[in-house]
């Protein structure tokens, strides 16, 4: 009988393990309204990143994968993105308003959207080796009300 038992108890243990929340070494934070995606990559130019340490003079980008749930429109979407990235004193680094403002009035389709979604920013002064930042992005649907908010910290490396 106890033979029997022993393997219930260890597909148990490993049930509960697998449904706990896994660590994420990148620090990001999502917080989702209506809006759907399948995975956040974070790359630096174009190696994806394992935490969230960047280098001076590249390319900090964050690939959405599978971003859904837009309002269609004559089958396009229309889309709002604000990024901000802000130093340990709060003080704006880069600001943007709305990164597809360009597509205010033909749109987009839900599959460029869904196949391609990204935010790049260059690590360049005032941005300094050593110091820690936080970026900030909102994606909205200018035509609905589904948004989609992104918050992490990362530091560049160096002294």
């Amino acid at each position: 009988m106890k033979n029997f038992f022993i393997p219930i108890i260890i597909l148990s243990l490993i049930f509960v393990w697998s449904c706990q929340e896994k660590e994420n070494p990148t620090g990001i934070k999502t917080d989702k309204k209506i809006l759907t995606y399948n995975n956040i990559v974070l790359k630096l130019n174009k190696d994806t990143l394992k935490n969230n340490k960047v280098e001076m003079d590249k390319e900090l980008i964050i690939n959405i994968e599978g971003l859904d749930g837009f309002t269609k429109i004559n089958e396009v979407v229309f889309i709002g993105c604000f990024v901000q990235v802000t130093d340990e004193k709060n003080n704006p680094i880069v600001s943007y308003k709305d990164l597809y403002s360009y597509y205010d009035v033909s749109g987009i389709t839900p599959q460029d959207i869904k196949d391609k979604f990204s935010m790049t920013i260059g690590i360049r002064p005032p941005m300094a080796k050593g110091g820690i930042y936080k970026w900030k992005s909102r994606i909205w649907d200018k035509k609905g009300d589904g948004e989609l908010n992104i918050e992490f910290d990362f530091k560049v490396r160096g002294k």
